[in-house]
């Protein structure tokens, strides 16, 4: 999906872009990547939630190529970055992929951006992620497939407002997503600690299409934000935690609560890190654009 000028008014649509990518079978592109068997179905919600652990796990969140070429938003170089150097990519393109694989499944998906600002967020900057809204057995669920260390890995029932744990993670932590009590159609993505706890908001969203100029906004404005104040990041989930570098700093966060801190002095540590932990190989540094 290029994105031009001409169609800055125009709409994403999940059902547009796998006619504009007939070539592409995802099922037979990602399931062998995420070690399941091509006939793997989505039958439950736990399925789909060993779906979005297996993604984690395999495809590693990085703005490497934001930072080197700038925002690109086109089918053939996710599949490129994502499948078949298995590089991984930044939140956008991940849900992209992701949803792919879920209209693949004749599963109705649409694709959502937090809203910028928002009352009493926990984390800043949050306006600039996307993930997908699905519907299943008559109901919504918010699924993301790359919030980074935000993430829980199983679907979220819109409207439960008892809120919901993981199932096949440690996470304990409970998410809902409810109404908005002072604006109209609008949804909040919360989580809390524990029960006895209050919940606090995460992100806000709402239902409505995303257009192509939204994309567009949001892409370039990605690249100076992580200019600015990230810099280059990564990130990849593994089975008893993740590992997440950011600012010269890699984290090794573990379920139980305990972590590692490794500095990271210069750009030889840095390449033997990004391949040992994210398993990204030749990439080339230099090559980043600085603002």
């Amino acid at each position: 999906m290029e994105i031009y000028d001409k169609d800055y008014f125009l709409h994403f649509n999940y059902e547009e872009l796998k006619l504009a990518n007939k070539k592409y079978n995802f099922k037979e592109l990602i399931l062998p990547k995420l070690n399941l068997d091509i006939d793997f179905q989505l039958n439950c919600l736990e399925d789909f939630e060993l779906l979005m652990v297996k993604f984690a796990e395999h495809f590693p969140y990085n703005n490497f190529d934001v930072l080197k070429d700038g925002p690109t938003i086109d089918m053939d170089y996710i599949v490129e970055t994502m499948i078949e150097k298995g590089d991984g990519n930044i939140c956008l393109n991940h849900n992209i992929l992701f949803g792919m694989l879920l209209q693949e499944y004749g599963i109705q998906v649409q694709l959502i951006k937090a809203i910028d600002g928002g009352e009493n967020l926990v984390y800043p900057n949050i306006g600039l992620h996307y993930c997908n809204v699905m519907q299943f057995k008559n109901k919504k669920y918010l699924v993301d497939a790359c919030f980074t260390f935000l993430s829980c890995y199983f679907p979220i029932e819109i409207g439960n407002e008892m809120g919901q744990s993981p199932k096949l993670t440690n996470n304990s932590k409970i998410y809902r997503i409810i109404e908005s009590e002072t604006e109209n159609g609008i949804l909040i993505y919360q989580e809390k600690t524990n029960s006895l706890n209050d919940f606090v908001n995460v992100f806000s969203f709402n239902l409505n299409p995303i257009s192509v100029g939204q994309l567009k906004y949001s892409a370039n404005y990605f690249v100076e934000f992580s200019n600015v104040l990230t810099g280059l990041v990564f990130f990849l989930k593994f089975d008893e935690g993740y590992y997440y570098y950011t600012n010269g700093i890699l984290k090794i966060s573990y379920d139980n609560g305990t972590e590692e801190i490794i500095t990271v002095n210069n750009n030889t540590q840095l390449l033997r890190i990004v391949s040992k932990y994210f398993k990204i190989k030749n990439i080339d540094l230099k090559s980043i654009k600085k603002k």
